[in-house]
């Protein structure tokens, strides 16, 4: 992953020469594309890997920036993937030609007429700003991708402490920006669904091994051992046969099952059998 994804066009080459320079030279990391090729099938493959994979999305503004269609294509390909976009201002653009998702910013100012090394450290706070969230949103956003690629396949969802580890900070974190896109949002919430649906089998399957073992019991008791044990051994053998019952059947019956609802369906059962053959 980078720091921040440059855009800028070709003829503001130079001065991204020394805008890359002096933001590695502050430990910061920057993806930029020197060879500025027109957008091809590979081209954007490549250049929305690398945007996902940025922290921030920076474009720098200039007439022939703004008339670009390369600059416009990884602009649009930011603004869907929820960037943190920061405009930095590197010759005047009329207002009209200001594309919308740029003119309602904070942009940054580094013209001729401006202080560049000021700029740069602006520029620098900016993307160190709220850095842990960024890293998270990239990380999560480039799985979520990677997910996408594959077409879903399971194999690429979250689980056990990455995806607690996901939801503890989402939950932390309602109001910080830039927000999940709806494509993180999916990928979380199907990690979420493929992790209960996994819980559900290995419950089933834990009810259904009770199931057989209380069943196991009856028969063993009552089949081959009835005629060679005497009534107070087949009562002090209930316990073996009536918990793992009650616990199996509850948890198989009772809808949407947990380990607590069944513990308890099964002790009421296993109280109203012992009432019934100790009492009654």
């Amino acid at each position: 992953m980078s720091n921040a994804f440059i855009s800028y066009s070709r003829k503001d080459l130079a001065f991204v020469r020394l805008l890359h320079a002096a933001v590695v030279e502050r430990g910061r990391t920057a993806w930029v594309d020197w060879e500025r090729i027109p957008p091809a099938a590979a081209w954007q493959v490549e250049i929305a890997r690398a945007i996902d994979e940025a922290e921030a999305f920076v474009f720098v503004l200039s007439p022939d920036a703004v008339e670009s269609e390369v600059c416009l294509a990884e602009l649009e390909v930011a603004v869907a993937a929820g960037k943190r976009v920061i405009p930095v201002l590197r010759r005047e653009v009329p207002a009209r030609d200001v594309p919308p998702e740029l003119a309602g910013l904070n942009w940054l100012f580094l013209r001729d007429t401006d202080d560049f090394t000021a700029g740069v450290d602006a520029l620098v706070d900016t993307l160190d700003r709220d850095a842990e969230w960024l890293r998270f949103h990239t990380r999560l956003l480039t799985r979520a991708a990677e997910w996408h690629e594959h077409r879903g396949d399971d194999s690429y969802l979250l689980t056990g402490t990455d995806l607690d580890g996901v939801q503890r900070l989402l939950a932390a974190s309602t109001e910080r920006q830039p927000p999940l896109t709806p494509l993180q949002t999916a990928y979380v919430a199907e990690s979420q669904s493929g992790a209960n649906a996994r819980l559900r089998r290995e419950a089933r399957g834990f009810y259904l091994t009770s199931l057989g073992y209380g069943a196991l019991q009856v028969i063993v008791l009552y089949v081959f051992a009835f005629d060679r044990v005497n009534e107070g051994a087949l009562k002090f053998f209930v316990p073996t046969w009536v918990f793992p019952l009650a616990f199996g059947a509850s948890g198989l019956l009772i809808t949407r099952p947990t380990r607590a609802k069944t513990a308890v369906c099964a002790l009421v059962v296993a109280a109203l059998t012992a009432y019934l053959m100790y009492v009654v």
